[in-house]
């Protein structure tokens, strides 16, 4: 078999997601059945999938999304598309929405690079598929519906574009692969999506999870990020449900009992680490808590293997991180 295998173009900064889509893209390179995988990402990101540059199994077809031309057939293939998946809900059946269905996948770049990849399947491991509708078939991976849960977390923009494309993953797929079986549990409930469609298929957690297996000792780590020892680990980017917020008080409080204990961040920092920041100053914990941002692999296995503590207070997870 000949699949494709989408890996996004911002999903560097994706931390987990990343880290899952490095880990299933290993798992499917050992398969008998597999006999090569047409890696579909952007230059930017092909720079950081260097492992795979050898491998007889791997083809590269890189996309340049910062083309100007290119961005154009995006944010209009989409926006039809989009469009289409909106009024379809209250006019199934209409000719010109069926029009603007075939013209947007018709200017989709990827349409074309599937076609001429020879793939038989194209295998999505994030929420959201670049193009829908071909004629080959398409497996994503929905990693959580938590608007439906903590709908405080997103604006109404956030919510919008989520439901849009929400139903376009559920409905345009031929088949949806959860980490777990909550996920699935939502799907079913709030997108009344067949059970048969939806695989649970819980990561294989290992250390072929990683990327690399090398790893920074700790006299490089002290050095580069000026940390000690005797630290809390959080690896997670700053989303609000990820519930830093919590942890910055509940690290106020320890640190009362054991002045010494640090707390190390990694992850990329979104815009709700302002409110993270803010929070840090208000609690006087400027000296005990450091972010890191995203740091390389082999720095945050370093990390993971000098840690007192990794600690999960996110108020909402899926499998990916």
């Amino acid at each position: 078999m000949r699949i494709g295998f989408y890996i996004h173009h911002s999903m560097l900064k994706a931390g987990g997601i990343f880290t899952y889509s490095i880990g299933i893209l290993r798992l499917l390179l050992k398969s008998d059945e597999i006999k090569s995988i047409v890696l579909f990402t952007s230059p930017e990101v092909k720079k950081n999938l260097t492992e795979f540059d050898n491998k007889s199994k791997i083809e590269f077809s890189i996309l340049n999304r910062n083309s100007f031309f290119t961005k154009i057939r995006f944010a209009l293939s989409y926006f039809l598309f989009d469009t289409y998946t909106v009024y379809n809900k209250y006019s199934s059946g209409n000719k010109f929405l069926n029009f603007l269905k075939k013209f947007s996948i018709s200017i989709n770049p990827y349409n074309s690079l599937l076609k001429k990849s020879g793939i038989s399947l194209f295998h999505v491991p994030i929420q959201y598929s670049p193009i829908y509708g071909t004629k080959i078939p398409v497996i994503i991976t929905m990693h959580d519906l938590q608007e439906f849960h903590f709908p405080g977390n997103f604006c109404s923009a956030e919510r919008i574009h989520r439901a849009i494309n929400n139903h376009k993953a559920m409905y345009e797929t031929d088949k949806i692969i959860v980490s777990f079986e909550h996920i699935k549990k939502d799907i079913i409930n709030f997108y009344k999506v067949p059970e048969n469609k939806i695989n649970v298929c819980p990561p294989p957690f290992s250390e072929n999870w990683f990327t690399t297996k090398k790893e920074t000792d700790w006299q490089s780590l002290e050095k580069k990020y000026s940390i000690s020892k005797k630290y809390l680990l959080y690896p997670a980017a700053t989303w609000s449900h990820k519930n830093h917020i919590r942890l910055l008080e509940a690290v106020r409080i320890v640190n009362e009992r054991i002045p010494d204990i640090k707390l190390i961040c990694t992850g990329n920092k979104t815009d709700y680490f302002s409110v993270i920041e803010k929070k840090i100053y208000e609690l006087k914990l400027e000296k005990f808590v450091k972010f890191l941002g995203i740091v390389p692999e082999e720095d945050l296995i370093g990390l993971y293997k000098n840690t007192s503590l990794v600690v999960i207070p996110t108020l909402y997870e899926a499998g990916s991180g």
